[in-house]
């Protein structure tokens, strides 16, 4: 947890999801996108946004929120769903938080509800049956939700069950696990990667 307070960051989305643009923050954009007014860097966003959007379950440590933040935004992410614990420090997102559409998961119950809203859900969980992610083959044209979920007790049994597959990152070297903020990156890359038109 940072020392200075200020920097952590509640988000309260507005009507379209979307946090309140602070205009004195610091901006981390683009150089074509530097000077342009919130709504224009939206607009021009919009075509590269993914059919993927993310659920964070139960996730710990306020930088692992914000780095994924930045990825989802890095990568096109449609939208960020949160469910649990909602503060994060916005120095790890470095203003990607205000270019980024948010919705708030209060209750486990509207948890399964979300298998009616996607065409898809993966989870990232090791499990007995999980894919790894170098053979996976992303489908096309479905509405994909990738939930991610705590780094010491992974996604509750209440999301796996809702998960259509689950993915799994293959590894080389002696730890059990990357952490979900780089896991979260490396997924999201895949993706685009595997998709390139």
């Amino acid at each position: 947890m940072p020392k200075d307070k200020s920097q952590l960051f509640t988000f309260n989305p507005d009507e379209e999801g979307t946090l309140p643009f602070d205009t004195n923050s610091k901006r981390n954009v683009t150089d074509q996108l530097a000077w342009a007014k919130r709504e224009d860097i939206l607009e021009t966003i919009k075509p590269n946004k993914i059919p993927v959007s993310l659920l964070l379950v139960n996730i710990d440590r306020d930088n692992n929120i914000g780095n994924i933040i930045r990825s989802a935004n890095t990568f096109g992410v449609r939208e960020v769903l949160i469910y649990g614990r909602k503060k994060f420090d916005r120095r790890t997102s470095v203003g990607a938080e205000f270019f980024m559409k948010f919705r708030h998961i209060r209750f486990i119950e509207e948890i399964a509800p979300l298998k009616q809203e996607f065409d898809l859900i993966l989870g990232l969980e090791q499990t007995e049956t999980s894919v790894e992610l170098h053979s996976y083959k992303w489908p096309e044209n479905q509405n994909i939700l990738i939930a991610v979920g705590n780094e010491g007790k992974g996604l509750p049994q209440e999301v796996l069950d809702i998960c259509d597959t689950t993915l799994e990152i293959e590894q080389y070297g002696t730890t059990r696990s990357l952490n979900v903020s780089v896991a979260t990156g490396i997924v999201l890359y895949d993706y685009r990667v595997k998709n390139i038109v």
